[in-house]
């Protein structure tokens, strides 16, 4: 993961975007205010809502760089969220994130069509669902689905 630190930078998206290309794995900018702003993108270049790796590294370096060690910063892509951390350790080199997700989804019919094209894509069918649980959407960042199944044997 890559912090880049943009203090009082103006850096327009197509230069974010660039910079982010340039690494081999997660990155984050950092644009300092009363509140700083955390943007983190992935190596395709794609801004994402949120990077818990990032944020994490991105909360080290801004404690270190501005003292600060109990912070709020800002996260999103269209709705800023603030959320919290706590840097901490001997150094200076522990972080902790306070995570405040409102995401919900519905719950998804396994005999919905989309859902059996799904199963059959990854090799799975009706009978190797664990139907005690729900097949959902889940997301902090990126949707996943989770397809809850009986066995790992297959």
């Amino acid at each position: 993961m890559t912090v880049y630190m943009a203090n009082n930078m103006d850096i327009s998206q197509e230069e974010k975007i660039k910079l982010a290309q340039a690494c081999d794995w997660e990155s984050v900018i950092v644009a300092s205010s009363n509140i700083p702003r955390f943007q983190f993108f992935m190596p395709s270049g794609e801004e994402v809502s949120f990077c818990a790796h990032a944020a994490i590294g991105a909360a080290v370096v801004y404690a270190k760089y501005n003292h600060v060690y109990n912070l709020e910063y800002l996260a999103g892509l269209k709705d800023l969220v603030r959320q919290r951390a706590v840097v901490s350790g001997e150094k200076q080199n522990e972080a902790a994130l306070e995570m405040n997700v409102h995401y919900t989804e519905d719950v998804l019919d396994a005999k919905n069509e989309i859902i059996k094209d799904l199963l059959k894509q990854i090799g799975l069918s009706e009978h190797d669902l664990n139907l005690s649980s729900p097949i959902c959407n889940a997301s902090i960042a990126r949707n996943k689905t989770l397809i809850p199944i009986n066995s790992m044997e297959k």
